[in-house]
């Protein structure tokens, strides 16, 4: 079964939305990453905060974590989809 890993959230100020969050929910830091990124955890999934660039800021994606590549192979083939690689 696959699960989500993590969220990805775009940021003009990710470190202040960082402090946000742990001040509010109590989420832990991880680590603050290159470029101004902030990674926390609510226990049971991970938050990253990133710079948005001038990208629009909000939701930006998701991670999942497969267990069975296999699996994921026969759902796609089932929608008529392929795997592709990362670009």
């Amino acid at each position: 079964m696959a699960h989500i890993q993590h969220l990805a959230i775009l940021s003009d100020d990710p470190e202040k939305l960082g402090r946000y969050y742990e001040d509010v929910f109590g989420w832990r830091r991880i680590r603050s990453g290159a470029g101004g990124g902030v990674h926390l955890s609510d226990g049971n999934i991970n938050i990253a905060i990133l710079m948005s660039r001038g990208s629009a800021t909000g939701l930006n994606h998701f991670g999942v974590k497969i267990d069975s590549m296999d699996e994921v192979k026969a759902g796609l083939a089932k929608h008529g989809a392929e795997p592709e690689a990362r670009p």
